[in-house]
């Protein structure tokens, strides 16, 4: 492989000679959405060796360094942002049976410098509480659109779900019980292998925030009688056949809380995952239930979540003051 020209990571999972049935195995190794982004973050890289005359793969601890101090500088990028690039250059590495020279001392050093000069801090978007839902909810949208922003609002809320997770659903992913509905997440970011999870939606004591009902509602008034249990809304055609894209969950989500007086600059998809976390947390939900709902692998970020939703729940200074 030429040192200047910018290699795919396919070329580089190629490189390691692998028999087409094994290719197909590496593929199937990481969900679609990772692999794009890894895709892109490769080819940046590879961009940037390229135009340094360096070569890409296999890189060497300096050229990752400085690709790293770029990032950092020139284009400005988060210490998180960094990092990402970092695991998709190492993944490379690994599909080429080449040794990563991202775990090198000179690209840990650095990438320690820049983490103490930019701060590893995540803006992370505003969590929304049951209060917010039902403001933005209020108004949900005219006709079909306003079943469906209503549904999936809800359900992406009981269910703690991922914009991924959320668009992927099936119908046949529903199983209708009298307690409520049990979705069957079959492939997620900690569930890379499709191995499924299953996620218990309760019924609500307010029918307004009531998931189950809300999706009920959905799936008849569309109707939805199999496949994509969540599509796309033509304004001439009306009920499309494809599933709604997951960048257009955010900007629903943006739309619902602009309409509801809410700043939607602070909110996201991810807010509504967030938000269940948070709420459960501050309604006194255990760390283990968060966690079944949320499939978080680690308490780490599902501790985070709790320590925001309980800052006024038995609170030092509010007994001292």
């Amino acid at each position: 492989m030429g040192d200047l020209q910018p290699p795919t990571l396919t070329s580089s999972i190629a490189a390691a000679s692998l028999s087409p049935q094994s290719l197909n195995f590496a593929a199937l190794s990481r969900s679609p959405q990772t692999w794009r982004a890894y895709s892109s973050d490769w080819r940046q890289f590879s961009a940037f060796a390229a135009c340094h005359g360096r070569a890409a793969l296999p890189a060497d601890p300096a050229t990752v360094s400085d690709y790293c101090s770029h990032l950092a500088t020139a284009a400005g990028r988060k210490p998180a942002t960094i990092a990402r690039a970092l695991a998709a250059i190492s993944q490379a590495h690994h599909l080429a049976g080449l040794p990563s020279p991202t775990t090198s001392a000179p690209v840990r050093s650095v990438m320690a410098g820049i983490r103490r000069s930019l701060g590893s801090a995540q803006q992370a978007k505003t969590a929304l509480s049951p209060h917010d839902l039902a403001r933005m909810l209020a108004d949900p949208g005219p006709g079909l659109w306003g079943v469906r922003n209503r549904a999936l609002i809800l359900t992406a809320f009981a269910a703690a779900l991922r914009r991924s997770e959320l668009v992927a659903l099936q119908l046949s992913d529903l199983e209708h019980t009298p307690e409520g509905f049990v979705l069957t997440i079959r492939c997620s970011k900690t569930d890379q292998v499709g191995e499924g999870n299953l996620i218990g939606i309760p019924r609500a004591r307010n029918v307004e925030l009531c998931p189950v009902a809300a999706l009920a509602r959905w799936i008849e008034t569309a109707p939805i009688t199999a496949g994509p249990l969540f599509r796309a809304i033509h304004r001439r055609s009306g009920l499309t056949s494809r599933a709604l894209e997951d960048h257009r969950v955010a900007g629903i989500v943006k739309e619902l809380a602009a309409r509801a007086g809410l700043d939607p600059a602070v909110f996201s998809a991810h807010s509504l995952r967030s938000g269940l976390a948070t709420s459960a947390a501050r309604a006194g939900a255990s760390e283990r239930s968060i966690m079944e709902q949320t499939r978080h692998k680690s308490l780490t970020q599902v501790r985070r979540y709790i320590q925001r939703g309980s800052l006024f729940t038995d609170n030092a200074a509010a007994r001292a003051l």
